[in-house]
């Protein structure tokens, strides 16, 4: 257990370095669930300030639901129960992203509506826009019980949330898939921005082609509410996109120590 735990903290301190080179933007935090026991590994704060890009291992603590236990040296983000409350609600689910991304804080404070205007560019974006993408409507730091309660009733069953002039929420059955899930979606933030900025209309791709990419109707199979991704689809996630995301990370800032 000690040798998997150490394998979990690595793995989301090397998310918050990826999420902060790939979002240009270096705040936020992400979790993941300790398997059998109610615990988590979280990105915490030392008091030294730096932000996601400047994670280490040694900022990922081990912690109960509520933020207890990071160590005398270490405080656990006002935003924990954002984390935690998941947990306890939604057993399938291992880990936690929040982070604020620009294109997806933009189209929040504007209402955009996320549509299939594209297909095979970006298909796992296009599945995000298919889903349809939940809105918490408010725009404070999720900082208690109550609040996390309020954003899991807007989210659902989905595996996202945006959360309306703040950030958004993306979660995953592992790291890996909960940050390229947050990245995905803000693809498709910064095209439906583009698109709502250059004041020109975009089509909805045919109706043949939202067939092909819709996860929930994806070679005949009707699917769960909330079920975004294939079995298939959640293994390429956690390979190519999180292999690419490693490999410039390592060409540009390097990897958590």
């Amino acid at each position: 257990m000690a040798n998997a735990t150490e394998e979990l903290r690595r793995k989301v301190a090397l998310s918050c370095r990826i999420l902060a080179n790939e979002l240009n933007d270096g705040t936020g935090h992400v979790s993941a669930r300790i398997p059998g026991t109610d615990d988590m590994v979280l990105r915490c704060r030392d008091g030294r300030g730096g932000g996601l890009l400047e994670t280490n291992v040694h900022h990922i603590r081990r912690v109960d639901f509520d933020g207890e236990g990071a160590g005398d040296e270490y405080a656990s983000p006002h935003e924990t129960p954002l984390h935690g409350e998941i947990y306890r609600a939604r057993p399938e689910v291992n880990a936690v992203v929040h982070v604020h991304p620009l294109y997806g804080l933009l189209c929040s404070m504007t209402n955009q509506q996320f549509r299939p205007i594209f297909g095979g560019y970006h298909p796992m974006s296009l599945r995000i826009a298919l889903q349809g993408v939940p809105v918490y409507g408010r725009a404070a730091t999720v900082t208690t019980r109550d609040m996390a309660h309020e954003m899991m009733d807007a989210m659902g069953e989905r595996d996202i949330v945006l959360l309306k002039g703040h950030g958004l929420a993306a979660v995953g059955p592992t790291v890996e898939a909960a940050t390229n899930l947050a990245i995905d979606f803000e693809r498709l933030a910064f095209i439906t921005w583009e698109v709502a900025r250059s004041g020109l209309h975009a089509d909805d791709i045919p109706a043949e082609d939202i067939a092909r990419y819709d996860p929930r109707t994806r070679a005949g199979r009707s699917r769960p509410p909330g079920v975004t991704r294939e079995a298939s689809d959640l293994a390429a996630a956690d390979g190519s996109g999180w292999g690419r995301y490693l490999q410039s990370l390592e060409r540009t800032v390097g990897l958590p120590t």
